[in-house]
């Protein structure tokens, strides 16, 4: 037999999953939007080599000639608390970076891609990283900029798990 509180707690938690999936439905249709303008990237990053799917390096996805698709690497110069945020918000973890993590490769090896960002500057407020400043004196270029073959840069975060909080405890 059910109680009150747990009919109450199930349809808190099923309200909470019903907003949550609109709003990711809603944040997928507008990043598509933005970024149907963006011939060279795609919305998709991935965290690589980490101990779970919270945390690793940082990897992008870029159309570098049309038709041609390939994953690489966000270097850490300027690589701050901002710009990890908005890579973990990206990946769905609505609470941010937990921690920014420069030279990844210490941690995570220095995987095999090259080097595809350079220079990430997110003020914070993007919903994906290819819509940060990036590149070469900020041409948000893929491949611009002063981090091309060396393997000691790699970015990397470890991302604040969402929880949901509610009155079943």
């Amino acid at each position: 037999m059910f109680s009150f509180r747990l009919l109450i707690c199930l349809g808190f938690i099923l309200f909470i999953s019903f907003v949550d999936a609109g709003k990711q439905e809603t944040d997928a249709v507008r990043n598509q939007n933005r970024n149907a303008n963006a011939d060279e990237w795609s919305t998709e990053i991935r965290l690589v080599d980490g101990e779970s799917d919270n945390i690793g390096r940082v990897e992008i996805r870029a159309e570098v000639k049309p038709g041609k698709i390939k994953w690489g690497k966000v270097c850490h110069d300027k690589w701050e608390q901002e710009d990890a945020d908005v890579a973990c918000r990206q990946l769905g973890f609505s609470r941010g970076a937990k921690r920014v993590i420069k030279n990844a490769e210490r941690t995570f090896g220095p995987g095999k891609l090259n080097f595809f960002m350079d220079d990430v500057e997110c003020s914070g407020t993007e919903e994906a990283l290819q819509l940060c400043t990036f590149g070469k004196k900020g041409s948000n270029k893929f491949g611009r900029g002063n981090c091309k073959d060396k393997k000691v840069r790699t970015a990397g975060v470890e991302c604040w798990i969402n929880q949901l909080t509610s009155m079943c405890n």
